[in-house]
């Protein structure tokens, strides 16, 4: 059976959700559907990933390793 591969979905423009001293969190909220891949992207804050309904899964790679 050949190998699927998936759709990976841009990140997009993060700069309205950089959090800074006035707003230390910031909510971002999108729909997606199922299966939905993310391109491995990295940011210097924290971030919550969680989903309403269904499963969630995150990779995350340790500091300094990157993914190619």
């Amino acid at each position: 059976m050949a190998q699927r591969h998936p759709r990976l979905e841009p990140v997009g423009d993060t700069h309205p959700f950089t959090p800074d001293a006035a707003r230390p969190v910031r909510v971002r909220a999108r729909s997606m559907p199922a299966d939905t891949h993310f391109e491995p992207h990295r940011h210097p804050w924290a971030q919550l990933a969680f989903c309403a309904t269904g499963t969630l899964r995150v990779r995350a790679l340790p500091e300094g390793e990157r993914r190619d």
